[in-house]
């Protein structure tokens, strides 16, 4: 896993408890530039776990988030993370929900 650059689990029916094993799995993923993990139905509960994730793949510059079941707590909580994780240098970020707050909506950009 250390040489994977782009990672693609859209649509999958990871959920929450599949993001276990994802954070496991992308310990060492260093080189990681592309994840998505989009509509795979994860909510905060599953985005708390993610934070570990953000902490390993330090060269991320695409994470597509896009059709999950975030709360806008949740959002929030993506945000600090990617914060705290230094991961400012991002080129893009789908985080499209269904139901999403203006106030978030002008945070996430």
């Amino acid at each position: 896993m250390r040489n994977l650059t782009t990672l693609d689990l859209s649509e999958t029916g990871l959920g929450d408890n599949g993001c276990l094993v994802l954070v496991a799995a992308l310990d060492h993923a260093e080189h990681l530039t592309s994840l998505s993990l989009a509509g795979n139905g994860i909510t905060d509960r599953g985005m708390k776990v993610l934070e570990y994730v953000f902490n390993s793949v330090k060269k991320l510059k695409t994470f597509d988030f896009g059709n999950n079941s975030l709360t806008e707590s949740g959002c929030h909580s993506m945000v600090k993370a990617m914060e705290k994780a230094g991961l400012s240098r991002l080129l893009h970020v789908n985080v499209v929900v269904y139901v999403i707050t203006l106030r978030v909506g002008i945070l996430l950009l």
